[in-house]
C-alpha cells in the first residue's frame, strides 16, 4: 500500500482586503515568513512606546500585503488599523497553531 502526503491539496483559506475600492489578496505565509514575523513580534519589548507598537502593526500588515504601501497604510483611521491588525494576527495564529500540529 502507498501513502501519499498530496501538499498541494492542503490549500489554505484566502483571505483577502477590500479597501478604498481595492481588493488586496493576503500573502500566504512561507515558513520564512512565519519565522521572521515570530522574530518581529518577540522583537518589541513590554515596555514599547505606542508608537512602536504602531510601527509594528503597520510592519506586519505591510509584509502580509505587501501591495499596500507602508505610507498608505499610515493613512489608515485606527478602528480601521486595530480590524485590520486583528485580521491579520488571526491568520498568523492559523498558521501557528497548523505548526504546532504538525511537530
Amino acid at each position: 500500500m502507498t501513502k501519499m502526503l498530496n501538499l498541494d491539496d492542503l490549500a489554505q483559506e484566502q483571505r483577502q482586503l477590500r479597501w478604498k475600492g481595492q481588493v488586496y489578496q493576503m500573502k500566504e505565509m512561507s515558513v520564512d515568513d512565519f519565522i521572521k514575523i515570530t522574530k518581529m513580534s518577540e522583537s518589541i519589548s513590554k515596555d514599547a512606546t505606542v508608537a512602536e507598537q504602531m510601527d509594528m502593526a503597520i510592519q506586519l500588515i505591510s509584509y502580509s500585503f505587501p501591495e499596500i504601501g507602508v505610507e498608505q497604510l499610515k493613512t489608515l483611521e485606527m478602528p480601521q488599523l486595530n480590524a485590520l491588525v486583528d485580521f491579520t494576527m488571526a491568520a498568523n495564529e492559523d498558521a501557528e497553531e497548523g505548526a504546532e500540529e504538525g511537530k
